[in-house]
């Protein structure tokens, strides 16, 4: 099938068209569900599947519409178009409190709560104290870098006094920011139970 006529029909599917094709398509194949995240359902025929295999193309090129923001994650979704990928990229240092665009909107006025925006442009990193745990206790600490390439998450444990028990280091695939701070959480834990800590 022709790829700039595919593109055509993505776009068509992605912008909600009102073509009787599009609702149907729709309707048959995407039903509730983003259209642009879901997965190809098995057993579509080559026409379906063209279509939906030509996201990858038209990913490159599109860029959220923001409206109340619920449906926006900041650093996952392409949204900000002067950015690569149009996804803004996290700073090194830079503590993420705030995972949707809805939460740097004032719901009340629906303009931008340019106090979240300046606070999460300004946030760097502080000298963190380190606090040491209870008398027989091991303190794990845990972090993740999220980068456009790939994902980093390390792990260090630590005894009352401060002596370094454990350092882990792992490198994933890159991923959205709730993925990794879980997937890092994940293998401290297991980190423990392989240490019997």
């Amino acid at each position: 099938m022709n790829k700039a006529l595919v593109a055509k029909m993505t776009w068509n599917v992605v912008n909600n068209s009102d073509k009787m094709w599009v609702m149907a398509f729709k309707k048959k194949y995407v039903r509730n569900r983003k259209f642009m995240k879901m997965s190809i359902l098995k057993g579509v025929s080559w026409a379906p599947q063209s279509i939906f295999e030509c996201r990858k193309v038209i990913s490159k090129g599109l860029c959220h519409r923001i409206g109340n923001g619920l449906n926006t994650w900041i650093f996952e979704d392409s949204w900000v178009p002067n950015e690569p990928r149009f996804i803004p990229q996290a700073r090194c240092g830079i503590s993420i409190d705030v995972h949707l665009v809805a939460d740097l909107i004032d719901q009340d006025t629906k303009q931008w709560d340019k106090e979240a925006l300046k606070e999460q442009n300004e946030r760097s990193s502080k000298d963190v104290v380190w606090s040491p745990p209870p008398r027989s206790w091991i303190k794990l600490n845990f972090d993740v870098a999220i980068c456009e390439e790939k994902t980093t998450v390390a792990v260090a444990g630590r005894d009352i006094v401060g002596n370094l028990l454990l350092a882990w280091l792992e490198q994933f695939e890159s991923g959205n920011s709730l993925l990794g701070e879980t997937r890092v959480a994940w293998c401290a834990i297991r980190c423990a139970m392989n240490e019997a800590f």
